[in-house]
């Protein structure tokens, strides 16, 4: 039995009329009627092309006569079958008779749903003004969105498509004399349609009109100008909203009724683009269409994108209220029966031999993402003889190949799959479609997007001698060059090479006779093909050979080997990449230390000399089995003894001869890519691919290579403590908390989470700010303080005792350094300075904190003595508020000096008073300052009232003494 006899359609008869691509346009020759007549034959309505046109129809049903009919957008990739679906869907609207009386509703095989939905829209045009449809595509270089859908419009009602025409035979309709007009021209032996073409500077036009109407004008050469005044042309410009909805109306309203009317605007997306104006103009149009013609208007346009999958799109959102989307599922739904439909009593014949094989079939491509798997089993049947791996290989080729969006589309496997089927057709059940079939499907195409070069197809159809050996060849040749455009990257690659195996998996035909002998023939010939130059070979894997990528392939060999023979450069190459990757690893762990959440960092210290323990970040010491044994790496971690804070990384050496390769590999793939540059022809560009795609193998090697040497590792710390882990990160994050406690001790003491809460408190001058931390006591005795207090011993900037208390053996917060700084200065038990004047807590912001000089106080205050200095102040009128006397100091040195200066002066006035003893007070500083304040205090009460009755009593005299002179 032949596989022709599984099928329902003879494929060695049966024609894809349209080729898989539906035009969708009204006018239409007899040979467009007969592509026509075969799509309504052929329809798949199934799946959601079934519930798209459901969808649309019952939309459209029940918004009739409402304010607005929804416009509805068809969304999918090129082919995925919405131009056909659309194309359908206007022939069937209007039931479209063929000459013979056969309808387009009565051809198309049409489930319930739909002949129900079109019944209804039957009766609702009975009930209106009938029934109308028009397609078309608008230009991209319209220049006026208005006009082409008019265009549109008025081809589908036989009118010219041209405006000012159309309005004129519009025109000459409702005057009544458009037949007599025809007639007359064409009684002259011209065409009617030609001369409106000319239709002002036609004589016979103007003649035409004259003789139906002879007070239209005085003359012939009078009509012409009128004509054109009348009917202007707007090539070169627009016209209004308004006009075109008139326009319409005067199309389609036949005795007063107006139709249900059908408008689709196939790929609309690539009429739009990215340009903004046109997507204006296309909303324009379509609301004008929903709202203006009582509901019996609806507008479906196509695009590759759902309206969500772009930005112009999206302003669409908003008039194409109902959004259809057709993937690939339906596209391979049409193929299996419009192609691989089988006749229900060979469907066991199929299944039996599929499963007496399946040996065969379940080894195809093992091992890649495209692999044989229980899911094909589904489909299986209804595909044969197209076995599913290699479905699935053609369409990644589609894709990879497509270098104009027009990949995996239904235009393509059905016609690739029709060819393989017809030549496949005499063949004995169980011969199956070879996967290299495609090659010749495509490579014209290929060769015109330069996607194949010509070189490349000369090379492999040269192989072609007319022999069953060169025959065999070419097949190869063709699957290498398919195999290596696949993509590599990660995520995209889906693990095929163009090794022995997998290329003869995919010639394999005769499931019954196996692959046996063709596994055996195909290593040779590509040992001949390898060895004539045709093909070259990296590790297992095959590449085609042009002169130019010999060029570049001799370049890269050439570096590649200098690398492999240098074991300097090696190692040195090495010990970077295990540097970077181990970084890359552990650099990227954070640590959170404590209740104060403290960030921590690691020092990754690669020498072979020990790290150095000044660093406040975690040292771990990183050593690899290529520089120094395993065992000099544990006695050093031993001997380091618990006290010690270092995290001991050791990476074994594995891999040794695959780590070589792949860092050859990819530095002579990389300097190779920089020294050649960027190529113009197109050989160059795929030379440059080729070893770009060697430079993304060298790449992955070497990572999986890296992944292996690293989980290996073993991470100890010092003393000898090892810490397993899932992944050197988790081995490394282990042992880095507990390093912390080796190399902050102290950290404990201030560890507390409201350290920042006792800096706000103590800046405000709240004396029991440390509350919040649990303490009661002096400030100076509780740790933090006592400790920042002992550092103070010495004026150092805040800035410094930051840094000193985050460092070992401390590692505090900045937080709680400040609130200790700030506590002692508010008990007085330090003084802060900022350029040698005293600040209070209060002006201590996080910046100023850093910027100030802290000083230990020699010198305490009592409360008692605090309040008698305050008091002081007050007498003098200078405010002072608790916790503020050093500011308020100041401020009474100058006004008591102020108060000197006019107590006294030149004869007749009094001598000016002493003030040495204030100059003094002025150059102390802190508590030193006001106890000197505090003990002069009865003095300086009575200088103020003495000096300030002093100089009043200047000021009543002076003017008298001053009049005195004068006299």
């Amino acid at each position: 039995m032949t596989n022709l006899e599984l099928f329902v359609k003879d494929p060695t008869q049966s024609e894809l009329l349209n080729n898989g691509v539906a035009e969708v346009r009204d006018m239409l020759s007899e040979s467009e009627l007969r592509t026509l007549r075969y799509e309504l034959e052929t329809y798949v309505c199934e799946g959601q092309y079934s519930a798209g046109l459901e969808r649309i129809l019952r939309t459209y049903l029940t918004n009739l006569d409402k304010p607005e009919q929804p416009a509805v957008w068809i969304g999918g990739f090129f082919g995925s079958g919405k131009s056909h679906l659309v194309k359908m869907l206007r022939y069937l609207w209007v039931n479209y008779e063929f000459s013979d009386k056969a309808t387009a509703q009565g051809i198309a095989k049409l489930p319930t749903e739909i002949t129900d939905a079109l019944r209804e829209l039957s009766a609702a045009g009975k009930r209106f003004g009938g029934l109308h449809a028009a397609s078309g595509t608008i230009s991209a270089g319209a220049s006026s969105v208005r006009l082409a859908l008019l265009g549109i419009i008025f081809g589908s009602a036989g009118l010219p498509e041209n405006y000012p025409l159309a309005k004129f035979v519009l025109w000459l309709k409702r005057q009544g004399t458009y037949e007599h007009v025809k007639q007359h021209i064409e009684h002259s032996g011209k065409s009617f349609e030609n001369e409106l073409g000319d239709l002002y500077v036609s004589p016979r036009i103007a003649r035409a009109l004259l003789d139906s109407d002879p007070s239209f004008a005085p003359s012939v050469a009078e009509v012409k100008p009128l004509l054109k005044n009348q009917f202007p042309d707007v090539t070169n410009s627009d016209i209004s909203l308004a006009d075109m909805e008139k326009a319409i109306r005067e199309t389609l309203t036949q005795d007063g009724r107006f139709p249900c009317t059908l408008i689709v605007l196939d790929e609309v997306q690539q009429f739009i683009g990215d340009n903004p104006d046109r997507t204006l103009k296309v909303q324009e149009v379509v609301e004008v269409c929903s709202k203006k013609f009582d509901g019996r208007v609806v507008i479906v346009g196509t695009g590759q994108s759902a309206l969500s999958g772009t930005p112009q799109l999206q302003k669409l959102q908003g008039r194409f209220r109902i959004s259809l989307h057709l993937s690939d599922t339906d596209v391979e739904t049409v193929i299996r029966k419009v192609v691989l439909l089988k006749k229900p009593d060979k469907v066991p014949v199929v299944r039996k031999v599929l499963s007496d094989y399946s040996g065969e079939i379940s080894r195809q491509l093992v091992g890649t993402k495209i692999e044989p798997g229980n899911e094909d089993t589904e489909h299986d049947v209804e595909d044969y003889p197209l076995l599913p791996v290699r479905n699935r290989f053609w369409e990644h080729v589609l894709h990879a190949v497509d270098s104009g969006g027009m990949s995996g589309q239904l235009r393509n496997q059905l016609r690739i799959v029709h060819e393989a089927v017809k030549q496949n057709a005499r063949d004995q059940v169980g011969t199956v479609i070879p996967g290299d079939f495609i090659y010749d499907q495509i490579s014209t195409d290929l060769q015109q997007t330069n996607v194949l070069l010509p070189e490349i197809h000369s090379t492999i159809q040269k192989q072609r001698n007319g022999t069953a050996e060169g025959t065999l060849r070419s097949r190869l040749c063709a699957l290498v060059f398919l195999i290596g455009k696949l993509p590599r990257e990660n995520g995209a690659d889906i693990g095929l090479r163009a090794t022995s195996d997998a290329l003869a998996d995919l010639l394999v035909e005769d499931l019954k006779a196996g692959g046996a002998k063709l596994r055996t023939k195909v290593p040779e010939h590509l040992r001949e093909l390898t060895e004539s130059g045709v093909l070259i070979q990296v590790d297992n894997e095959y590449r085609l050979q042009t002169r130019e990528s010999s060029a570049w392939d001799a370049d890269y060999r050439d570096r590649f080997n200098k690398i492999i023979n240098d074991e300097g450069r090696y190692a040195s190459e090495r010990a970077d990449v295990l540097r970077v990757a181990c970084g890359e690893r552990i650099k990227t762990l954070k640590l959170s230390h404590g209740a104060s959440s403290v960030g921590r960092k690691l020092d990754l210290h690669f020498s072979q000399q020990a790290p150095d323990l000044k660093s406040a970040a975690i040292p771990v010491w990183v050593r690899d089995g290529w520089s120094e044994d395993e065992n000099a790496m544990l006695t050093d971690a031993r001997r380091a003894g618990t006290e010690s804070p270092v995290v001991y990384v050791f990476t074994p050496r594995r891999d040794n001869d695959e780590l070589k390769r792949a860092i050859a590999g990819k530095h002579a793939a990389d300097e190779t890519l920089q020294v050649r540059g960027i190529p113009a022809t197109p050989a160059a560009q795929e030379a440059r691919q080729s070893i770009e795609s060697r430079q993304t193998a060298a790449n992955r090697s070497l990572q999986s290579v890296l992944e292996n040497i690293f989980s290996g590792a073993r991470v100890l710390l010092a003393g000898g403590s090892e810490y397993p882990g899932a992944t050197l990160n988790d081995a490394v994050l282990s042992a880095a908390k507990d390093a912390l406690t080796r190399l902050y001790p102290q950290f404990d003491i201030a560890d507390h989470a409201k350290w920042e809460t006792v800096a706000k408190r103590a800046r405000s001058g709240d004396g029991g700010a440390l509350e919040v931390v649990d303490y009661n006591g002096d400030p100076e005795s509780h740790p933090v303080c006592a400790a920042v207090l002992r550092e103070t011993n010495v004026g150092k900037r805040g800035s410094e005792l930051r840094r000193h208390f985050a460092s070992p053996p401390f590692g505090w917060a900045q937080d709680a350094v400040d609130g200790a700084l700030l506590t002692l200065l508010v008990a007085g038990k330090i003084k802060a300075t900022q350029d040698g004047r005293p600040v209070e807590p209060k002006q201590l912001d996080g910046t100023r904190i850093g910027t100030a000089v802290f000083r230990s106080e020699q010198t305490t205050l009592t409360g008692g003595q605090r309040i008698a200095i305050r008091k002081l102040f007050q007498e003098a009128s200078v405010e002072c508020k608790p916790n503020e006397e050093l500011i308020a100091a100041s401020q009474y040195l100058q006004m008591m000096l102020s108060l000197a200066e006019g107590a006294g002066g030149a004869p007749p006035l009094p001598e000016k008073p002493d003030t040495a003893h204030l100059r003094t007070y002025s150059e102390q500083s802190g508590n030193e300052q006001l106890l000197s304040l505090y003990n002069d205090r009865e003095r300086l009460s009575r200088e103020a009232r003495d000096w300030r009755a002093a100089k009043e009593t200047i000021r009543q005299r002076e003017p008298r003494w001053e009049t005195l002179n004068r006299l």
